[in-house]
């Protein structure tokens, strides 16, 4: 299986993004997944908010981006 990463709760101050993107790959790693799974893209969102973006540079506006990646990413 494919698989996407959503970071939620983006938008708070106390957000770890760099930190827990670093986790979250070091986990795959521990796991020995494979190069195809590793090759997986990340969003981030604040749900609560209902935004979601694959840049965190990006205007936040809706989660399309979110539904956009699935069909895009997952066959």
């Amino acid at each position: 299986m494919k698989i996407i990463v959503i970071i939620n709760k983006a938008d708070r101050p106390s957000a770890r993004i760099k930190e827990v993107e670093n986790e979250i790959f070091d986990l795959f790693c521990t796991l020995e997944a494979s190069d195809e799974i590793l090759d997986y893209p990340i969003y981030y969102a604040s749900a609560k908010n209902g935004w979601a973006i694959s840049d965190i540079k990006n205007e936040k506006v809706d989660m399309k981006c979110i539904l956009d990646g699935i069909i895009e990413y997952i066959p």
